[in-house]
């Protein structure tokens, strides 16, 4: 009875979030709780999709959890694939204390690393969120991926180097394809920091062109409370509804396709340590 209670909980929103989405302005009560749905209507996500300003939101969310993704599963492959192998007291000493820095809170870093980009003249760019959201990610995805580089068994790199290929090619021919569970765990765990992270982008990026649909969204719902919209478009309960069902979808449709690859790579990692 409490799992079906803390279910109920989790999920009557997510379900409340997708019939306000479906249902037309006039039928939509902010103010008291309805669970029926009498006539669904696509208009809102029509409306969404159609607002150049809300692609262009989603486009930049997809460069900075992309760009993210890609170059700390690259970065972190190659350091956890030297702590994993490498036999030397360094490596070993490295192995846990690495994941310290995936545990200092943000909030306590912002302000020097906004410090940092402003020097460099990166506000309001894209490098400055890649950079930050890639050295969170790193620490973690290193710690995971040297547990699973750990477990598998080395003698396959000895026989690909017996056979002339070389240290970097056993890696990415021989080790990479059987840990590909834990790759695909981590680069879905970037992928997710980067996409619904908030605190950063807000402070980072100025222009509304350049604004995450985590910020972003964030100030339409404030502009619409305020009922002066017209800064950010007006958007209508229902499309703000419709915005945040399509800003949660990818991450629902990739934790679904993947689902299985993350339980085998999070399963190693926690075997392995």
């Amino acid at each position: 009875p409490v799992s079906w209670v803390i279910a109920l909980c989790y999920f009557l929103p997510i379900y409340w979030m997708v019939k306000t989405s479906l249902q037309s302005d006039k039928d939509i009560q902010v103010s008291q709780v309805n669970l029926g749905l009498s006539s669904a209507t696509f208009q809102h996500y029509a409306r969404v999709l159609t607002d150049p300003q809300f692609l262009r939101w989603f486009l930049n969310s997809t460069i900075y959890a992309v760009s993210t993704m890609i170059i700390a599963v690259l970065v972190s492959t190659l350091a956890a694939y030297s702590l994993a192998r490498q036999r030397f007291w360094a490596a070993r000493a490295l192995g846990r204390p690495f994941l310290v820095a995936y545990i200092v809170p943000g909030v306590m870093i912002v302000v020097p690393i906004f410090v940092m980009m402003a020097g460099l003249n990166w506000q309001n760019t894209y490098q400055s969120l890649i950079v930050t959201y890639t050295s969170f990610s790193v620490p973690f995805c290193t710690w995971l991926l040297r547990a699973y580089f750990r477990s598998l068994p080395a003698e396959l790199e000895d026989a690909a180097l017996v056979d002339g290929c070389s240290r970097l090619g056993a890696l990415f021919r021989i080790i990479f394809p059987l840990a590909a569970p834990g790759v695909v765990t981590a680069g879905l765990f970037c992928f997710v920091l980067a996409w619904n992270e908030y605190l950063f982008a807000f402070v980072f990026l100025f222009s509304n062109n350049m604004k995450t649909l985590t910020v972003a969204l964030q100030s339409v719902l404030s502009n619409q409370l305020a009922a002066s919209g017209a800064a950010l478009g007006y958007y209508s309960f229902g499309d703000m509804f419709a915005s945040t069902v399509l800003t949660a979808l990818p991450i629902v449709v990739v934790f679904l396709l993947l689902q299985n690859w993350l339980v085998r790579g999070l399963a190693a990692g926690a075997v392995k340590g």
